[in-house]
């Protein structure tokens, strides 16, 4: 929105006519900031506008510019993020909830192809603001873990932070981090209508993960997992919630059908060699850790992974060296 609008009117841009509106306009529409009634009414002026058309156009592009904090304290409260809304405008803009129109077919009215454009652009906004909430409570979460991180496992998009060895969900809500509050909100707004959507479930086990609340995680990521097979960002994250559970060898299991699509994820190779320690497969774990730092040996994760590597070097010779004692003769 930042954008200087001149520039727009310039070069290839058709000409402004005097009936234009504000181009901030086209930016409340495609931000769904607008109710459907003026929305409809723009709409029908963007389909004999190239101008205006275009204008729609960069508003929905502009969409995926990453928000500011303001922004995502605001975005629960948008009309667009309500299902009635959407239904509604989704209504509207095919036709079957349109003011006075009467018995005749909306695709057999003039100029529907063009009016057809715009409202699948209009549609693609609609479906950008959904995912630009998604990518936000994405963006919280991970910031939500690097703020205060409960799990040892690395979590996918996060930040290094020091492990704070904090289990179990907090009893109040002012100890729990802001942007895991906000994540949640989010998520709240939408989950009625997105419970089908393994990338919301996805998001909601994450919450959950940052809440201590490791079996509903468990559940919503199983789910997800059902809905989209063999996901390597929904399996490292169920090997956390199993991981959390004290089931090793299930959380081992899932971080290993990830290495297996993805043979240098990086944070599977980071997670299973925590898990792999747990269950004293010490060798697989150093494997892990070493071959972890051959991928990202300047990642702000590196030192922890190094230092898991030395300590575990450290118990393999211990063990190796108990091993190497002289078994005692039977007169000792």
């Amino acid at each position: 929105m930042d954008r200087d609008f001149e520039d727009l009117r310039s070069g290839q841009r058709h000409i402004r006519q005097p009936n234009c509106p504000d181009p901030l306009v086209w930016y409340e529409i495609a931000s769904g900031e607008l109710a459907p009634d003026p929305t409809q009414e723009y709409l029908q002026h963007a389909t004999n506008c190239d101008y205006c058309g275009n204008l729609l156009s960069e508003a929905v592009s502009d969409l995926n510019d990453e928000p500011t904090l303001a922004e995502v304290k605001e975005i629960a409260s948008l009309q667009s993020s309500r299902p009635k809304w959407q239904r509604r405008l989704a209504q509207r803009i095919t036709g079957t909830l349109t003011p006075d129109s009467g018995s005749v077919p909306w695709w057999s009215r003039p100029r529907v192809r063009r009016f057809a454009l715009v409202t699948a652009g209009l549609a693609v906004a609609v479906i950008a603001v959904q995912q630009l909430q998604l990518q936000i409570a994405e963006k919280l979460l991970a910031r939500a873990y690097t703020d205060e991180r409960p799990i040892e496992l690395r979590m996918a998009g996060a930040k290094h932070a020091k492990f704070t060895a904090e289990r179990g969900s907090k009893d109040s809500l002012m100890d729990r981090p802001p942007a895991l509050l906000m994540a949640e909100a989010l998520l709240s707004v939408q989950m009625g209508s997105r419970s089908s959507d393994p990338r919301w479930l996805h998001a909601k086990a994450r919450a959950d993960l940052l809440d201590g609340k490791y079996e509903a995680a468990r559940e919503s990521l199983t789910r997800a997992l059902q809905l989209s097979p063999k996901s390597p960002e929904i399996l490292i994250d169920l090997a956390t919630a199993y991981s959390q559970k004290g089931d090793y060898a299930a959380a081992f299991e899932s971080l290993s059908q990830v290495l297996a699509l993805r043979p240098n994820d990086a944070v599977a190779l980071f997670n299973r060699a925590i898990v792999g320690e747990q269950l004293h497969l010490y060798r697989q774990s150093l494997d892990d850790a070493e071959r972890y730092l051959k991928i990202e040996p300047n990642s702000e994760w590196a030192g922890e992974a190094s230092a898991r590597a030395n300590d575990i070097r450290a118990k393999l010779k211990k063990h190796d060296q108990s091993h190497a004692t002289p078994l005692l003769s039977p007169a000792q």
